[in-house]
């Protein structure tokens, strides 16, 4: 295998993650430990700092957080399961940063094509393009590695291949948007996350995001998934803090019936965070924090 092709992310692996993890033998692995933050670094070069900014001031913020958390997330997924995948963490930050890129309001009508086949169009533009003197650009290979990933993001298949890179953009994506594959990532790693990149109601966010694109474009690749906003809004992570204090409180309590379902049902949660306003039992620091006000409103008003 070439340089280029281990460093940008170019290998190739299943497409299908039950094959896949079989591959890796994930069922003989421990369980996946806690990954902060402070141990997946943003990568401090000049062509990250460009493309970062790049993407703070042109996704609306709760895309921005997003794409942070599906950074981290798949860093954290990458070193418990598939820590031979030597694609640098600089190459797939740029694919994170850049994914959803094509999902603004002015990119969605900008365009017939479908949001990710356009986002993978910009990305190619924007690595490769140096608007002012001095400005950071990726080689070609890099370039089309993300582009190629972002193009396949959303590309679930149970046969075929993918590049790594690609399959870890799903992974981390699918994980962050409806709860998928669960088991690769710690419940403490999600906490640390979202305290650091709160969701500021990324389900509504990117429902609506979703919804729209079928609207405009019925053609779009976003179809292939079936009930995708459906399923986008019943994701348990929308929830976590309180299903997490929901599964102490049912242990404590021996409420099983509530334990096991709170893990699917957001519905639940927000029963039991009525429950909890009424009987006056402590809320978890979580609702205490004014920093996390916006996520609070996610248990009151909604995902």
């Amino acid at each position: 295998m070439s340089n280029s092709i281990a460093k940008h992310g170019f290998a190739s692996v299943p497409a299908n993650t039950n094959t896949l993890f079989s591959e890796v033998d994930l069922k003989a692995k421990s369980y996946p430990i806690a990954v902060p933050v402070s141990e997946t670094p943003i990568p401090d070069t000049p062509l990250c700092r460009r493309i970062q900014e790049c993407a703070r001031t042109r996704l609306p913020q709760p895309t921005y957080h997003h794409s942070l958390r599906v950074y981290h997330y798949g860093l954290a997924i990458k070193r418990y399961a598939f820590p031979d995948w030597s694609f640098s963490d600089e190459t797939y930050f740029l694919a994170c940063m850049l994914h959803d890129i094509g999902t603004t309001r002015e990119n969605l009508h900008a365009t017939k094509l479908s949001f990710e086949f356009y986002g993978g169009y910009l990305a190619l533009d924007v690595l490769q393009t140096q608007y002012d003197a001095g400005d950071a650009i990726a080689s070609k290979d890099q370039a089309e590695s993300i582009a190629e990933a972002i193009i396949r993001h959303q590309d679930l298949r149970d046969v075929g291949s993918i590049t790594a890179l690609g399959q870890l953009v799903q992974l981390a994506t699918i994980f962050d948007n409806v709860g998928g594959h669960a088991s690769l990532v710690h419940d403490d790693t999600v906490k640390d996350v979202v305290e650091h990149y709160p969701r500021l109601k990324w389900s509504s966010c990117f429902a609506a995001t979703v919804a729209e694109e079928v609207e405009l474009k019925p053609w779009a690749h976003t179809t292939a998934l079936g009930d995708f906003k459906g399923h986008i809004l019943a994701n348990p992570y929308n929830s976590f803090y309180l299903r997490q204090y929901a599964h102490e409180y049912a242990r404590q309590l021996s409420f099983s019936k509530l334990s096991r379902m709170s893990c699917q049902n957001s519905i639940l949660d927000k029963e039991f965070y009525q429950r909890h306003r009424t009987s006056g039992t402590p809320l978890p620091k979580f609702f205490t924090s004014a920093a996390n006000a916006s996520d609070r409103a996610i248990f009151q008003e909604g995902p």
